[in-house]
């Protein structure tokens, strides 16, 4: 229960607070990281479908998806969006990029990864809410965090110092199992109650877009092996971010496909 709060306090501003302090412990709330996304996804979509039953506006729903996803993990992902984009995307060597990453002040290509993500996160939901799918989105925010779990797991830590360190290569097996597990039964339960479309119909379409979009991910990872050699803390942020729009992306049309 410590770790699973843990997750929470880290991951959210929701009121919770953990007494981990060990570095050790520390890494081990990966493994609840589904859970807390579930109720991310869930807070994300009822806040929006709320404000679409009274307003009935696509475009100011949208906004308000958007906007919880940003208050209710208080920008956490937003600082490591743009301190990658402003690394991965220099044309510098490693240590250039590493140290540009390192740099508190935000950069061009940070802005416009930043206004980038936002507004292609606002035109997917926005879609989402015009083809009354919304609360799939809740598996776009499972996916992001699993993948920053299986990038922490497999991945090396290329610096000395800095929040990744906590995560990065130092995740165990049974961390990633009972993390795999969680996602596995949030999935098969989404995948039985939500909306109506069918659970062999939710569960097909989820493993597809699944399959699709970390074949896409797993691409990334080699992009960013190449410029720095590792994965970083900031990295996990971008990560977190831009795998939730690539899977809702993914989802939609193979949503349509079949």
């Amino acid at each position: 229960m410590e770790r699973l709060k843990g997750a929470i306090s880290f991951l959210t501003i929701l009121p919770i607070r953990s007494n981990i302090e060990d570095e050790k412990e520390f890494s081990k709330i990966m493994a609840f990281f589904p859970i807390v996304a579930l109720i991310l996804g869930i807070i994300y979509c009822s806040i929006s479908n709320l404000v679409y039953n009274f307003a009935d506006s696509l475009f100011f729903s949208s906004v308000i998806y958007v906007l919880s996803s940003i208050i209710f993990t208080g920008g956490l992902h937003y600082d490591g969006l743009a301190d990658s984009c402003d690394g991965l995307f220099s044309g510098r060597e490693k240590d250039k990029i590493l140290e540009i990453m390192q740099d508190s002040r935000i950069g061009t290509f940070g802005v416009l990864g930043i206004i980038v993500n936002v507004l292609l996160k606002l035109g997917i939901v926005y879609i989402f809410i015009q083809y009354a799918i919304l609360n799939f989105a809740i598996f776009s925010v499972i996916f992001s965090r699993t993948m920053q779990i299986i990038y922490a797991y497999f991945g090396n830590y290329p610096k000395k110092n800095g929040m990744g360190n906590f995560f990065v290569g130092k995740i165990g097996r049974g961390t990633l199992r009972l993390a795999v597990t969680l996602d596995i039964i949030i999935v098969l339960i989404l995948s039985l109650f939500i909306s109506g479309y069918g659970f062999s119909f939710v569960l097909i379409t989820f493993i597809i877009s699944f399959i699709i979009s970390f074949a896409i991910m797993l691409g990334i990872k080699h992009m960013i092996y190449k410029k720095i050699g590792g994965i970083t803390g900031d990295i996990l942020g971008f990560i977190a971010e831009i795998s939730e729009n690539i899977f809702m992306l993914v989802f939609f049309v193979v949503y349509n496909i079949i």
